[in-house]
């Protein structure tokens, strides 16, 4: 009997509301206007270029090791290629670096009823992300009024793991306090979400993705949420 659900985060719960490219580049200059308060005076575009780079380098990273790379980690190497090796604060640089993160990002249309039926319907629900920061991802969901739906919140930086190491996963699942057959993983990435959750057990929907190695396969987080509502037993015609 299927008791909880893990959701992946970004393109699952929240998607972003314009195109890669403005995002990267309001990144760059985010960073760029950071650096020039601490009296570097850095081009947008060149931080781009470096950002780029960095992005590439520590994605790498993840797909061989498995382990993450923060946004402290990715800042730090942005500055060193950029020539700025004076002290900084780095509180700010990382507030910069994320600025888009906070201002891009909307909620998946359909994201408050499907987590209002599956909560309706009593069952455990959490986060599975790889993140560049937990911190701001929870502050994320406190502006929409999300964060209060979720048992539990595991975040790649903070385990130190990314999907689809088993252990994100299983952090998750003891945090819930139930095995991987009583879970179901709801995520948009195959080689993520999918083959990490399967791994171990768990029933897995694929959201918005191309793949036939899901459990099952939607188009809406809606369509997700019936599902875990038949796999639990509950109807949501009843909840």
């Amino acid at each position: 009997m299927i008791r909880a659900v893990l959701f992946d985060y970004w393109n699952t719960l929240f998607i972003l509301g314009v195109e890669p490219g403005v995002y990267r580049f309001r990144r760059a200059e985010a960073l760029a206007r950071a650096l020039r308060k601490l009296g570097f005076k850095v081009e947008p575009m060149r931080v781009l270029e470096v950002c780029t780079e960095v992005r590439a380098e520590c994605s790498e990273i993840r797909r061989k090791t498995l382990r993450e790379c923060p946004a402290e980690t990715e800042v730090e190497m942005v500055c060193e290629r950029l020539g700025v090796d004076a002290p900084l604060d780095y509180g700010l640089l990382v507030e910069a670096y994320m600025e888009p993160f906070l201002n891009y990002l909307r909620p998946r249309p359909g994201v408050r009823e499907a987590l209002s039926l599956i909560r309706r319907a009593g069952l455990k629900m959490g986060i599975v992300s790889n993140s560049l920061s937990g911190a701001y991802s929870r502050r994320l969901l406190r502006r929409y009024g999300l964060e209060g739906f979720f048992d539990c919140m595991v975040f790649s930086n903070e385990v130190g793991y990314v999907k689809p190491h088993p252990e994100i996963f299983r952090r998750a699942l003891a945090k819930l306090n139930v095995g991987a057959g009583e879970a179901v993983m709801v995520g948009d990435e195959v080689e993520t979400d999918i083959r990490g959750a399967k791994a171990l057990g768990m029933t897995t929907i694929l959201i918005g993705g191309e793949g036939e190695e899901a459990d099952f396969k939607v188009d809406s987080i809606l369509e997700a949420a019936r599902i875990v509502l038949e796999l639990s037993g509950a109807s949501h015609g009843e909840t």
